[in-house]
């Protein structure tokens, strides 16, 4: 089932179960209603009719007396009206629907009534003489009357009570029915909610996780597949994802180690071969002779230091291993900047390094943190004046004392004590909106170093990487007295700390960071070969002046024009230069070099390559050229752009099926308030049929004092009638 059938599943079941308590609720509130009017409306008549009958009963005792004692034909019609009144009730009273007690009390009254009449009624009074034994004997039938209407009231009022507190029983009962019937049904929604959120948030949970391993640089990460619903799909594309990132991994290796070897090797042989003629092992030089050697040695070595940072933050950004130890921070720092030393002298520069006379003891790696203050230290001397200081400090530093500059954007500020590097300048300082970015790749502040002691601008950023793996940060300042102010923060090693965890083997946004370095190092690959080239002529020299005769035959040009004008960063006329020759050289490898050339022109001018030309002109090289370093070269950077593609398509494709997924999620949360709403809506339903209820009763209450009034009422008559009674038996000649 999908998961847009799954929610809809548990919604319909929750609005069933919601809609089926409610007809429930409904129900019984009108039963209760319809019970509790039924019983108001027979204790109403029944209390009406025997308050009738209680009235009637004085008069026909009276009227009775008066005609057995007087023979008047008026008292005798008299008392057969009242004795057909009496009748009439007592029969309306047995229409109704009273309960067992009520309806023995009032067979009670009937009995006592015909009694009366078979012994008193108006034509059995016609024959009997007007005795007082006869008139007493009348009012003792008539009581006789009176005890059973009385027991009848009695239970009605019994009744009433009984009835009244089995209507505020089941009242009582319906009301815990409906919250236990709400409670049941609440529950039963909430639980096919949650095993629909299970079921939608066990797969995220999963690929959440796959993700952060992923972008952790573990490659290895697969997500099981069990379903067959969109999130399945997103599982798969996912796995296919992280498949096409092993193999960009593996690629990427490959090509960093083999950019280190084409690049270096020459680079080394042209080191070594001026630094031969320098020594004169050939022969003396004239002064013009060592200075055009001086000049180049100095360009070669700088060259080497940039193809160094190019291949460090290469290494860094797929996965450098770190091997972790224990050290005294003093000792690292004291080594590392003793290496400039000799440097900072010449610059007339005053290098001073000072450090606590504690230990500072730290987990890391030594090498690469003495990396970092050895590029610190070269990048100040870079900018430091002659005759300015450059100051190097390691201490220990608590965390209230930490400068909040120096922490990266939004993160807490850390607890505890902490080993701290400092190196602090006398040069023109930092502006305040170059102190982050300079430590981003390629960044240069406006006061870097130019011409001969200029770098790429990865040094920095190299910094920032190691010393993150160290879980540790690093900023700069600009203090007040003038200069710039690097500071390095590295955690404090204790007994039982666990290492830094290495850097990733590589990441998505590393992969991509690639290659721009790829692209970086292309002009300075084109930059170095116009320097080998340009050494071949002063070693020809040197050798013809020391009378040596060895020459060389014709060969392809190892520099062509087109380098040589990237390098000037004419890139117009560089590739114009290039299809010239890779149309007209003579020489195959003069060609797949400037074919080669061409095609990476064309994806630096346009690195993603909408049109394809790049990708065709490589695939041409690769073809044409088969078997070459240039064909080689070519079927690396086609690798390379394919598997940022793929890697670009994939992480749309995730970012556009993560927005559904939350969009959905979105609905789900917004439905469930919805019943939550009805939920609240049926309780106020229920709080509206209790407070019905409490109307009904207080009804009844009203009704029960009514009829205790017209109780009193009929006992002070009947008291006057008794009075009157005896009165008139007084008069009675």
């Amino acid at each position: 089932m999908t998961v847009v059938g799954r929610i809809s599943f548990g919604v319909t079941v929750a609005l069933i179960a919601l809609v089926g308590v409610t007809l429930w609720l409904v129900a019984r509130v009108d039963e209760l209603a319809r019970l509790n009017v039924e019983t108001v409306e027979v204790q109403v008549a029944a209390t009406d009719r025997a308050a009738e009958a209680r009235r009637l009963v004085d008069p026909l005792e009276s009227i009775s007396s008066k005609y057995l004692v007087s023979r008047d034909p008026a008292y005798a019609e008299r008392a057969e009206e009242l004795e057909d009144a009496l009748s009439r009730e007592l029969t309306a009273l047995d229409a109704l629907p009273i309960d067992a007690a009520e309806r023995a009390a009032e067979a009670s009254l009937q009995s006592a009534f015909k009694a009366h009449l078979a012994a008193f009624g108006v034509e059995r009074l016609h024959g009997l003489e007007g005795t007082p034994e006869r008139v007493d004997a009348l009012e003792a039938s008539l009581d006789t009357v009176r005890q059973a209407l009385a027991e009848l009231t009695r239970s009605s009022r019994r009744a009433m009570t009984e009835r009244s507190t089995a209507a505020l029983a089941r009242s009582e009962e319906a009301a815990r029915l409906s919250f236990a019937a709400a409670a049941v049904a609440l529950l039963g929604s909430l639980a096919v909610l949650a095993f629909l959120l299970r079921t939608v948030s066990r797969p995220l949970r999963a690929l959440v996780a796959g993700t952060r391993a992923v972008s952790a640089g573990d490659f290895s990460t697969r997500i099981d597949v069990r379903s067959r619903d969109e999130l399945a799909h997103l599982a798969r594309a996912f796995n296919a994802m992280v498949s096409e990132l092993e193999q960009l991994e593996r690629l990427k290796s490959s090509f960093v180690s083999h950019i280190s070897h084409e690049l270096k090797t020459p680079l080394v042989g042209m080191i070594e071969t001026n630094q031969l003629l320098l020594d004169e092992v050939l022969g003396p030089l004239d002064d013009r002779q060592r200075r055009m050697l001086d000049l180049q040695l100095s360009s070669a070595r700088r060259l080497e230091a940039m193809i160094s940072d190019l291949l460090d933050a290469s290494a860094h950004a797929a996965g450098l291993r770190y091997v972790y130890s224990a050290h005294d921070l003093r000792a690292v720092v004291q080594r590392a900047a003793a290496v400039h030393e000799a440097r900072a002298h010449n610059l007339g520069v005053r290098l001073t390094v000072t450090a606590q006379p504690d230990p500072i003891p730290v987990l890391c790696d030594a090498d690469r943190i003495a990396q970092v203050v050895q590029n610190l230290v070269d990048n100040a001397l870079k900018v430091t004046p002659r005759d300015g200081t450059l100051d190097v400090t390691a201490d220990t530093v608590d965390d209230r004392d930490l400068d909040a500059d120096l922490l990266p954007p939004g993160a807490e500020r850390p607890r505890g004590r902490f080993a701290r590097i400092t190196v602090r300048d006398t040069g023109p300082g930092l502006p305040d909106d170059e102190r982050r970015r300079i430590f981003d790749r390629f960044a240069r502040g406006r006061h870097a170093a130019r011409g001969s002691g200029a770098g790429v601008g990865l040094g920095l950023a190299i910094c920032r990487d190691i010393v993150s793996a160290h879980r540790g940060f690093i900023g700069a300042t600009s203090p007040e007295a003038g200069g710039a102010e690097f500071t390095v923060i590295l955690p404090l090693h204790f007994a039982g700390s666990v290492p830094p965890r290495s850097l990733p083997a590589l990441t998505a946004a590393g992969l991509l960071s690639t290659l721009p370095l790829v692209s970086a190092a292309l002009p300075l690959v084109s930059a170095a070969l116009p320097l080998v080239s340009a050494a071949l002529p002063l070693v020809s020299a040197a050798a013809l002046a020391l009378g040596a005769t060895a020459c060389t035959p014709p060969a392809p040009r190892a520099v062509l024009p087109g380098d040589t004008l990237v390098s000037r960063g004419d890139l117009v006329a560089a590739r114009a230069a290039y299809d010239r020759d890779a149309t007209t050289s003579p020489f195959p490898e003069e060609r797949a070099h400037a074919a080669f050339a061409a095609a990476m022109l064309l994806l630096h001018g346009d690195p993603d390559d909408p049109r394809g030309a790049a990708r065709e002109a490589l695939y041409a090289v690769e073809q044409r050229y088969s078997g070459t370093h240039w064909s080689r070269s070519a079927r690396i950077v086609l690798d390379q752009i394919h598997a940022r593609a793929v890697a670009r398509l994939s992480l749309r494709e995730e970012a556009a099926r993560r927005a559904e997924l939350q969009l959905e999620l979105t609905t789900l949360v917004l439905r469930s308030d919805e019943i939550w709403y009805e939920m609240v809506e049926i309780e106020m339903r229920l709080d509206e049929a209790r407070d019905e209820r409490g109307k009904l009763l207080g009804e009844m209450a009203l009704l029960r004092g009514r009829l205790e009034k017209l109780q009193e009422e009929s006992d002070r008559v009947r008291g006057e009638l008794d009075a009157l009674k005896r009165i008139d038996l007084r008069r009675r000649p």
